[in-house]
């Protein structure tokens, strides 16, 4: 991780590709992450074992996916999904042992 000041900071997210980090923008109370390459789908928080064909280490990318999600429900923090194909806004939410699910601020609107 890298604090770079002014309330970002570079977050290690390796797995996708071996330097990889996602960027996480604190103001206040309120915490913005932008995932990059770690997710490509809404899909892969109910199932985080689902690969993307370029993750360059799948295993690693598995485990930091879990990590991500659940620092990012610990926190509430509010998530860009930057490949996410609809609604790559929102929330991780707790759905079980292991599991989560991803709720766009779009379906509360």
């Amino acid at each position: 991780d890298a604090d770079l000041g002014g309330g970002l900071r570079l977050l290690s997210t390796p797995g996708h590709t071996p330097g990889h980090v996602s960027l996480e923008v604190t103001t206040g109370a309120e915490r913005f992450v932008v995932s990059g390459d770690l997710m490509h789908h809404q899909l892969q928080a109910a199932n985080p074992s689902l690969a993307e064909v370029g993750d360059t280490d799948a295993p690693r990318a598995r485990e930091t996916r879990r990590a991500f999600m659940d620092d990012c429900c610990g926190t509430g923090a509010l998530v860009a999904g930057t490949h996410f194909p609809v609604a790559p806004v929102g929330r991780f939410e707790v759905d079980g042992p292991a599991a989560w699910r991803f709720r766009s601020v779009a379906a509360d609107a």
